[in-house]
């Protein structure tokens, strides 16, 4: 029988939204497959970590949005010292799921509907396996990493009272307007900085950026593809270095849509295996929608590659 191991956050939008969901999650847990560990707290999030490192599950089942991923995919790389993890399922309970939709869809994790998801995995029917290898920055694994621009308007959305998806593409107008009508908060957001970048092993000839990410998917949610390069069979990692106006970032915004490259000296996109930055000012770093103390060396690279069901 599969043995599975679920970590849910019970801070997660859509369980304080719907605490009904949560107590469907509770009633429909197969408690003869597994555990389950409802966290509030990052001290019951440590301690659900090590049950699962210590008890090695078949999946680990991980209910909650990009940032409790992103937290608990590197507490578990820690904590399983350099074995393998297992195979990750992704209940997407949270604000931002981008994450969950970069992987084949599955409409009833979508719907949170509990009873029939884990009537698939007891039942041995999830055929769909996805092999992904994680972005690194330093000594941090995630999946998206970023400065400046990019990086900068995620800090500003999370710092929003009560941030939704809706509210992201509220303050992307808001940017559009206040850049247009020269306001000083939006031009900030995409200010210019300093930077050297190699590419593999390759110097770069720009060195002034409004931002610059890496990623391991492909797109940012919305389906707003930054990252073609992603997410294909050479397995690299995708850039999106933006150092011309941000307005090119908004004009060629039909094109990401399409998941294609806009024909646009403003835009650095390739398929990459490592990138060092070093910029002249430290500056605060994302991951994952998490935000970082200030840095001016980043060391960007591949983690280990896991297998999401």
């Amino acid at each position: 029988m599969i043995r599975l191991f679920c970590i849910a956050n019970r801070n997660a939008r859509r369980f304080r939204k719907y605490p009904e969901l949560l107590k469907n999650l509770e009633r429909f847990f197969p408690t003869t497959a597994g555990k389950l560990c409802l966290t509030s707290t990052l001290a019951e999030a440590e301690n659900a970590f090590e049950l699962a490192a210590r008890d090695r599950p078949d999946t680990i089942i991980l209910c909650g949005g990009d940032g409790t991923l992103h937290h608990a995919l590197n507490r578990l790389i820690a904590l399983y010292q350099g074995d393998p993890l297992p195979k990750i399922l992704i209940i997407p309970a949270g604000t931002m799921n981008v994450v969950f939709h970069s992987l084949p869809k599955n409409r009833s994790r979508q719907e949170l509907d509990f009873e029939h998801i884990f009537h698939e995995l007891v039942a041995n029917q999830t055929k769909s396996k996805t092999a992904l290898p994680l972005a690194k920055c330093n000594d941090t694994f995630g999946f998206i990493f970023g400065i400046g621009g990019f990086a900068n308007f995620v800090n500003w959305y999370r710092n929003c009272p009560d941030p939704t998806p809706t509210r992201a593409i509220r303050l992307v107008t808001q940017l559009m307007i206040g850049k247009a009508m020269g306001f000083e908060s939006a031009k900030r957001i995409f200010a210019a900085f300093s930077a050297k970048i190699h590419e593999d092993g390759q110097m770069q000839p720009t060195t002034t950026y409004r931002s610059i990410s890496y990623s391991c998917v492909s797109h940012i949610g919305f389906r707003f593809h930054l990252y073609p390069d992603a997410q294909t069979e050479n397995k690299k990692l995708g850039s999106f270095n933006l150092r011309g106006s941000e307005t090119n970032l908004f004009f060629h915004t039909p094109v990401f849509f399409m998941n294609k490259k806009p024909k646009s000296k403003a835009f650095d996109q390739r398929a990459i295996d490592t990138a060092d930055i070093k910029l002249e000012e430290a500056q605060r770093w994302m991951m994952d929608g998490e935000m970082f103390p200030a840095e001016t060396s980043f060391a960007i690279g591949k983690g280990p590659t896991l297998t999401f069901v």
